[in-house]
């Protein structure tokens, strides 16, 4: 796999369709041609960018300016009916501001949320006005609002007359209103559809601990799971209340319902009918002569040895399980991975008043990262009791498949669209890849002998995006980004998980056109190197 340097950026994104990747410098748009990673457009704007969105079909940018309008750009002029260059248009909430934004399934609407969520706006491209208004939304996008799988339909959360309702609306040309309903929370989190698109599953805060399924043809109330807490920490005492859900996570085939909390135990329940399944634990420790199916990877540090009399320092995964220096203990003759526990100052139980001084985030404790692969056969999941650790279940068989233990805390986690290759960051600059077979470990650093740009050493990577068509990983920190370019044998590796394809054959620079090198050279930082993995 060949990596750009380091990009200057303060938003970018794969389009939804994989042909183009946007990246946004303060005022300053660039569109990529993702198959060339030439520079397909440029686009300037009087005052700095808050955040761009694709449209589902590529055809379309959106670009929040200063969080006060939308600017629209078309990409693919095919897509307006008088297919001319330049098309644009820009959309304004006025005097009651603009707090959140998404686009519509069929890419030629888009809906605005006002500021203190007064009312949602659906604006369309066609008739270029606004077509519908939606009453008090509860939450600013992308919570409280959930699109079916076929398009056609979107659950709205709604606070009126201080109780929360579900509205559902058809997503054509006049999004009527299909049906609404008052739900039986105190304080609505979130929503999503379930059941195959027949139902709507809603949450409580965490103060509640609490979710519910709705009938989405009748409203009415099909299921009712209160959650009690099970570890002495989340117990309720007289006078606190326990904290419950964190995050809900449905597995994209539909068939199983994860359920994660403020502590170390998550809840698996079957999506359709759903009945608890099972509880699954991240554990603080694990015995590998009694889990002798659970492979542990931890992370460690050396010097390089292919650059003699260097200092450079690489990192490399050590399977615990067939490393011959970890004896058993003598006396339990066990063997015993003991885990990077978060410094117990950090740990503590929360009550009501402790939470809401915590944030919109919560504390640090519990799940706080869910992802599913795309097949649902595997879950990685992130325990902030464990920060260092990523935890991999094996859902066919609903156990504990494999632990990954870093020296870092992990930032993000991220399955391939079309694979089981995860890939994390850690805040370091470097990457790790894990398969159900191996795992590995990108350094984007090298010694200045190895003639590369000394920029890769600033990196503290803390998010990572795949391309939807498994060509490209998108690297990024606070203000840079890293575009991974993948060759044919990383290519053929998504299909086999027996191999992680790593080396592309040729010069990285090949990939790039020539617009691209010259924003480069005016310190976009573009050019493309070969890089060493561990």
């Amino acid at each position: 796999m060949n990596f750009t340097d380091p990009i200057p950026q303060s938003h970018c994104a794969f389009s939804n369709q994989g042909s183009y990747i946007a990246i946004a410098k303060t005022h300053e748009l660039f569109i990529f041609e993702s198959d060339k990673m030439a520079i397909r457009d440029k686009f300037v704007f009087a005052d700095s960018i808050s955040a761009i969105d694709w449209s589902p079909d590529d055809a379309f940018i959106m670009v929040v300016i200063a969080k006060k309008h939308i600017q629209v750009r078309c990409i693919n002029p095919e897509a307006v009916e008088s297919k001319r260059e330049g098309w644009a248009c820009k959309i304004d909430e006025g005097v009651l501001g603009m707090v959140g934004q998404f686009w519509a399934p069929d890419s030629r609407q888009l809906v605005t949320v006002s500021d203190l969520q007064l009312r949602a706006t659906v604006w369309s491209l066609v008739e270029q006005r606004a077509i519908a208004f939606i009453k008090n939304p509860k939450h600013v996008p992308p919570r409280g609002f959930s699109i079916t799988k076929n398009k056609k339909f979107i659950a709205v959360a709604e606070r009126k007359e201080a109780r929360d309702w579900v509205s559902i609306y058809y997503t054509g040309n006049e999004w009527k209103l299909v049906n609404t309903f008052e739900v039986d929370t105190f304080d609505l989190a979130d929503l999503m559809w379930c059941k195959e698109d027949s139902a709507i599953l809603v949450w409580d805060s965490a103060l509640e601990s609490r979710f519910l399924v709705y009938s989405a043809l009748t409203g009415d109330k099909l299921v009712d799971h209160k959650y009690t807490p099970t570890s002495q920490s989340q117990l309720q005492t007289p006078g606190s209340v326990g904290l419950g859900i964190k995050s809900l996570s449905l597995s994209p085939n539909g068939l199983y319902l994860i359920a994660a909390f403020f502590e170390t135990k998550m809840r698996l329940y079957n999506g359709l009918s759903m009945k608890e399944i099972a509880g699954l634990d991240h554990m603080q420790q694990i015995n590998l002569s009694e889990q002798t199916g659970v492979v542990v990877y931890r992370e460690e540090q050396s010097r390089d040895n292919l650059l003699p009399g260097s200092d450079r320092v690489v990192s490399s995964y050590v399977s615990i399980q067939n490393n011959e220096q970890v004896t058993f203990d003598k006396n339990q003759e066990q063997q015993i991975v003991k885990l990077p526990l978060l410094a117990k100052k950090e740990v503590q139980a929360f009550n009501q008043s402790t939470y809401e001084k915590a944030g919109l985030n919560g504390p640090p404790t519990g799940v706080s990262l869910i992802q599913w692969s795309h097949d649902s056969r595997y879950l990685a999941t992130k325990c902030d009791q464990m920060p260092n650790c990523v935890y991999l279940w094996d859902m066919h068989h609903v156990e504990l498949h494999s632990v990954l233990i870093h020296t870092s805390p992990v930032k993000s986690l991220a399955f391939a669209p079309q694979s089981h290759h995860l890939a994390i960051t850690t805040g370091q600059p470097r990457f790790h890849v894990w398969t159900p077979t191996q795992a590995m470990i990108y350094e984007l650093t090298q010694d200045s002998a190895m003639s590369t740009s000394a920029l890769f050493n600033t990196l503290a990577l803390s998010r990572v995006k795949w391309n939807v068509k498994h060509n490209k990983l998108m690297l990024m920190d606070k203000n840079q980004v890293v575009i991974g370019i993948a060759g044919y044998d990383f290519m053929q590796a998504g299909q086999n998980d027996d191999a992680i394809g790593i080396n592309t054959y040729g010069e990285g620079s090949k990939y790039l056109g020539a617009t691209a090198s010259k924003f480069v050279s005016s310190g976009g930082g573009l050019l493309s190197q070969q890089y060493s993995m561990r």
